[in-house]
C-alpha cells in the first residue's frame, strides 16, 4: 500500500511540473542496423589497436555516386576507447576519409546508423559507456557539406557537453512527438537520493538537437544494485 501511494504521489508531482507528453515507442539501443554489404575488406581502415565492432555500413554520404563505408571499432589496448572510421573507395580498397576516437575511459559498445531526420541521409551513432561510472554517452555524427560533424546537445541539463549522456541506461531514441523525426532522450539523475530518473528530450530544430519541455511518463526508476 505504501509503495502504491508513493508512486501515485510521484505521478502527481511530475504532472504538476507541466503538460505531460504521452509516451511513444522508444528503442535503446536501436534495433538492427540498416547496413549495406561492404564489398571489400575494411580491416585496413582500422588502427592497429582496433577491433571491428558490428557490421560496416555503406552509403553515398558525399553524393558523388560512389558509396563510402563506415566501420566502428573497440580498442584492444589503453590508447583510446574505440572509434569510428569512414573510408572512401579507391578502386580495390578504401582510404580513410574521416575518423574519430573516444577518450580512453569511454568505451565504444555499439554502432548504429539511422536516417533520424528523414532527409535521405544517415547519422552515425556511437553508443558508449564510461569506465567506473553509471554513465552512457551517445555520440551523434551528421554529414555536412564535406565532412562529419558532431551533433551536441543544446540547452537543458546537458548543454555544453559533447555527447547525449544518460545515467544508468543507454540513451534512448524515438519519435516522441509523432512527427516522423527522432528525438534523443537521455535519462538524468537530478537527485542522487531519488529513486527515479528524469527523462530529458532533445528535439531537432532544423539546426541542432535542442532541449524541450516534453515530459515522458511514467518515469524511469534506477536499477536495483
Amino acid at each position: 500500500m505504501v509503495a502504491i501511494l508513493r508512486k501515485l504521489l510521484l505521478l502527481l508531482f511530475l504532472t504538476s511540473l507541466g503538460a505531460c507528453q504521452s509516451p511513444q515507442p522508444l528503442a535503446s539501443p536501436l534495433d538492427s542496423p540498416v547496413a549495406g554489404p561492404a564489398p571489400v575488406e575494411v580491416a585496413g581502415l582500422l588502427p592497429k589497436n582496433g577491433v571491428k565492432l558490428g557490421e560496416p555500413f555503406t552509403f553515398d554520404f558525399d553524393g558523388d555516386g560512389i558509396n563510402e563505408v563506415a566501420v566502428a571499432y573497440t580498442s584492444s589496448d589503453a590508447s583510446d576507447g574505440g572509434g569510428l572510421v569512414v573510408g572512401r573507395s579507391s578502386g580495390t580498397k578504401y582510404s580513410v576519409l574521416w575518423q574519430v576516437s573516444t577518450p580512453v575511459n569511454i568505451k565504444v559498445t555499439e554502432f548504429k546508423t539511422r536516417d533520424m531526420l528523414k532527409d535521405n541521409s544517415y547519422e552515425l551513432l556511437l553508443f558508449c559507456h564510461t569506465d567506473g561510472t553509471d554513465q552512457f554517452p551517445l555520440y551523434v555524427y551528421k554529414w555536412r557539406r564535406s565532412t562529419f560533424v558532431l551533433m551536441k546537445p543544446s540547452g537543458g541539463e546537458l548543454d555544453g557537453q559533447d555527447s547525449f549522456t544518460s545515467d544508468y541506461y543507454p540513451t534512448t531514441l524515438g519519435d516522441v512527438d509523432d512527427d516522423g523525426i527522432m528525438e534523443i532522450v537521455p535519462t538524468y539523475e537530478f537527485d542522487p537520493n531519488a529513486e527515479y530518473l528524469k527523462p530529458i528530450v532533445y528535439q531537432w530544430n532544423g539546426k541542432d538537437f535542442a532541449f524541450t519541455d516534453f515530459y515522458i511518463l511514467p518515469p524511469r526508476f534506477k536499477p536495483e544494485k
